[in-house]
């Protein structure tokens, strides 16, 4: 059987360096796009729904960054003071998950707007105007903070006393820095995580699929009318 300290070095050195390029690529190109799209002028839905999905993928990007340096220095400091596998998994986790919930939403509007602009091409402008644009950005992202924060200011960081055993035989004793979760607290998070991730998630994959049918239905009218 291959121990836990051979599988901890070969997730570190399989998957590490691949999730830290993608992730360092991923940071890289959506603040250069981020760049680019504030220079040519955010005047445009189009503009301001790809520089506010390329902030919220360099969110995620860099979140993960972080998460993957907290990873190492837990292998590397394994008896380091502070969890920093509870601030990897809780701390940033949520981060990043919140903000792939909130670029998928964006990618939602968007989707929705190139969907009017087949489905109803001359009431398009009419509907999405630049200032409900921005709204909708800042209501997804409204709405997804309401649904991690609460948990953030529940939760409290303790020290607590952790037994480790070392050489196999001696248990010594330690304290660290953690996060401590009540029942509440794990309650609240299962609430908030089945309407962010679940309810709220489907809603979206739905209007997506609604907006393919529409799109594809549309553009089928079009081209037989063409014939």
């Amino acid at each position: 059987l291959i121990s836990d300290e051979i599988i901890k070095t070969l997730v570190l050195i399989l998957t590490i360096p691949i999730h830290g390029l993608t992730a360092i690529t991923g940071v890289i190109t959506n603040l250069l796009s981020m760049v680019i799209l504030s220079r040519l002028g955010l005047k445009s839905s189009v503009s301001v729904g790809g520089f506010a999905l390329s902030l919220t993928d360099f969110i995620v990007t860099s979140v993960h960054v972080a998460i993957l340096f907290c990873y190492i220095l837990n292998y590397a400091y394994p008896e380091s003071e502070v969890d920093m596998l509870v601030l990897r998994i809780f701390a940033l986790g949520n981060v990043r998950y919140a903000s792939f919930y909130i670029s998928m939403w964006i990618t939602t509007v968007i989707s929705v707007e190139r969907c009017f602009c087949v489905v109803f091409p001359f009431k398009v402008k009419q509907f999405f105007t630049l200032s409900r644009y921005v709204f909708a950005i800042v209501v997804i992202y409204c709405v997804y903070i309401s649904l991690i924060l609460p948990v953030y200011i529940l939760v409290k960081t303790d020290w607590i006393d952790l037994m480790s055993i070392e050489n196999n035989t001696k248990s010594v004793k330690r304290r660290i820095l953690t996060v401590v979760f009540s029942e509440e607290t794990h309650n609240l998070e299962h609430i908030l995580n089945t309407i962010g991730g679940v309810a709220l998630s489907v809603t979206s994959q739905t209007v997506l699929i609604v907006c393919t049918v529409g799109l594809t239905y549309t553009l089928n009218q079009s081209s037989e009318i063409r014939r």
